[in-house]
């Protein structure tokens, strides 16, 4: 047997619930229980691009190869990454490393041999045309006060397919 009454929760909204008596039809707002809040990303402050690196994590065994996976081959906008300072490796959300950028240099410039070996396993061979817009950083391991502020913590969701994420550049 059915309810006679029915609550709708929606998403863009998490604190209004609307209830409706199946036998009018007629909503009837009531006072939303309250979600727990989830803790919040650490705030980000400094000019930084954010890579999201979920397909190559699982081949990154050393630091160099996290290097490696972070910097490269990227469809990017070149302005705002310009202006970045700062890079963080992303798996699943959560910021594993931080990198300082000394600079940005097409793709075609510097491969290295991760990206080489994940092409072939991918059955592809590198060719200078096909990398055409494709970029990637040169840099290092930020500071101690930078990587402690930034990794192990949270990124807020992304809505799109987009391995790139930009703040405050």
């Amino acid at each position: 047997m059915l309810d006679a009454n029915a609550t709708l929760v929606l998403d863009d909204s998490p604190d209004v619930e609307i209830t409706f008596d199946l036998d009018d039809s007629t909503p009837k707002p009531r006072r939303a229980v309250k979600k727990k809040p989830t803790k919040k990303p650490n705030l980000i402050n400094d000019p930084v691009i954010a890579i999201c690196i979920d397909e190559q994590f699982p081949y990154c065994v050393t630091a160099a190869d996290l290097y490696t996976s972070t910097r490269g081959l990227w469809h990017l906008g070149q302005e705002r990454a310009e202006h970045a300072k700062y890079a963080f490796a992303v798996y699943e959300g959560e910021i594993k490393e931080v990198y300082e950028i000394e600079r940005w240099l097409p793709a075609t410039k510097v491969f290295s041999d991760f990206w080489i070996a994940r092409l072939a396993r991918q059955g592809r061979t590198i060719h200078a045309d096909e990398h055409t817009g494709t970029y990637e950083f040169i840099g290092h391991p930020a500071p101690e006060d930078i990587r402690k502020k930034y990794v192990g913590h949270k990124l807020p969701k992304r809505h799109h397919g987009n391995p790139i994420m930009y703040f405050n550049c």
